[in-house]
């Protein structure tokens, strides 16, 4: 789960963050997990090529969170099990609201009124997806 993201002098982008799984993998570098059960740590520097992309499993609809990007204060989730806890990160990982999948379909989460602009995350149980509000 990326935590932070920055630039360096030269301009070059890094993300920040850390894993639970047994690996991690960026472009070609794949990372192992510290131990059994360990969040592990990393920094990437994101270069101008495209962002790697990958297709939920079989049978797996994915997170899905839209409008993305948004304008408005609510969006909706879908790709949870019922009763799963959606929370909204800012990248630094503070906690800037939640909200709970409901029993069938998808849930309208309600964003809180004085977010400010900028990239935040929409995670559920180790999966994340990248929210823009403008």
């Amino acid at each position: 789960m990326a935590r932070t993201i920055t630039t360096d002098n030269a301009g070059r982008l890094y993300v920040g963050g850390f894993f639970t799984s047994s690996t991690a993998t960026f472009g070609a570098t794949t990372l192992p997990q510290a131990g059994p059960g360990q969040s592990t740590g990393f920094v990437a520097r994101l270069t101008s090529g495209p962002l790697a992309t990958h297709a939920p499993a079989p049978g797996r609809l994915g997170l899905d969170v839209w409008p993305n990007p948004t304008n408005v204060r609510e969006v909706w989730v879908r790709g949870a099990a019922p009763g799963q806890l959606v929370r909204v990160l800012d990248l630094l990982g503070r906690e800037v609201g939640r909200g709970q999948m409901p029993p069938v379909g998808a849930l309208k989460l309600k964003l809180p009124d004085q977010l400010s602009p900028g990239v935040y995350l929409v995670s559920i149980s180790g999966q994340a997806q990248q929210l823009v509000v403008e």
